[in-house]
């Protein structure tokens, strides 16, 4: 992408030990770039935590650690614990793995199966958790500046101060979509690290995100933001970058492999879950764990598991209860079968991909 000056505004003192104007664009340049050409190690854990604070709840604060280990968008694996706050207690941890083949989610209480050539299933929000999770790696290592890649924004101001810049960018086609970044530059490192962007126009107008402390990893090589937040219509948002490693577990096509009930996960150990749907067919197949392994649903059961589910949303919102398998387990339950829903002791029978 090419950064295309259009109306540069007035400079400051801001300038080089030799008295120079630092090259400022040409590093919103060079970033913009890079932030084009980004790709994760697939050997490399990237690990955070985010703590969200809603308007509504400001003192009960949602907080997650996740872990990233991808080679691109279409082949990774990324673990999510639930530390604090909205189902952290129900569903302690909801990882997914996403190959070229298959995607899926797996926790202590179901496994979804489907392809990502397809459709994906409602009220598992796969992709979208998965989107996210690149755009928190690329915030702590671009400080935002990933966003003009994306959506191709064009530079239109650059104002340099005595201690600080702003640099605005805007849409080619609609300038109501404005974006303001301000930071400073290092002269011994000859770079300029984002300290925050405000969005002032267009989509999430009004948000504002900070960059703090900038470090350079010793593990990936870059410069990362330890700390990023993000401020919306009075809901808070904390995300603070805990490290990177190399994998030492194995390697990422293990870590993505789909969950086999009774195996074993390199990252969390025994495979144990209490119901698996598989979507990759032209209809979905749902299973329940019994005292025998995996049990078939049948399709009236199925069709009963989301009537009841219809009326559990109703009452609660969509939360954990967005899942029909929990609606399955319900069902199965009020039929008086004879199941085992401990999680303590593994079946013989694996549900395999």
């Amino acid at each position: 992408m090419t950064i295309r000056l259009i109306a540069a505004c007035g400079a400051g003192s801001l300038a080089l030990s030799g008295g120079a104007s630092p090259p400022i664009e040409a590093w919103l340049q060079g970033e913009v770039e890079a932030a084009e050409l980004f790709a994760t190690d697939p050997s490399i854990w990237l690990e955070w935590e985010t703590t969200t604070r809603t308007a509504v709840q400001p003192d009960n604060p949602h907080v997650v650690r996740y872990a990233l280990l991808a080679a691109d968008m279409d082949h990774w694996r990324l673990c999510e614990d639930r530390i604090s706050g909205a189902e952290g207690g129900q569903i302690p941890f909801a990882d997914i793995g996403w190959t070229d083949s298959c995607v899926w989610q797996w926790t202590p209480a179901w496994l979804v199966i489907a392809d990502p050539s397809k459709a994906l299933p409602k009220g598992v929000p796969l992709r979208f958790v998965g989107n996210q999770a690149f755009l928190d790696v690329a915030c702590f290592r671009f400080g935002g500046l990933h966003t003009v890649a994306q959506e191709d924004l064009i530079l239109d101001g650059l104002e340099v101060h005595s201690a600080s810049w702003v640099a605005e960018f805007v849409d080619r086609e609609n300038a109501n979509r404005r974006l303001a970044f301000t930071g400073t530059w290092d002269d011994k490192l000859g770079r300029a690290f984002v300290t925050e962007l405000v969005v002032k126009g267009g989509y999430a107008a009004g948000t504002v995100w900070t960059f703090d402390d900038w470090t350079e990893d010793a593990v990936l090589g870059e410069w990362v933001a330890q700390s990023v937040g993000l401020q919306h219509a009075g809901n808070s948002h904390t995300k603070i970058f805990l490290g990177a490693r190399r994998n030492d577990e194995s390697d990422l096509e293990s870590c993505s492999s789909v969950p086999a009930l009774g195996a074993v996960d390199p990252i969390r150990g025994l495979i144990l879950f209490a119901s698996a749907t598989d979507y990759r067919g032209e209809q979905p197949v749902h299973h329940l764990r019994g005292q025998n392994g995996l049990e078939t649903l049948t399709h009236t059961e199925v069709e009963e598991a989301a009537a009841a589910m219809d009326r559990v949303l109703q009452r609660v919102g969509p939360g954990i209860a967005g899942t029909i398998i929990l609606g399955l387990i319900f069902i199965r339950l009020g039929k008086a079968r004879r199941l085992s829903m401990r999680l303590s002791t593994p079946t013989k029978e694996h549900f395999n991909a």
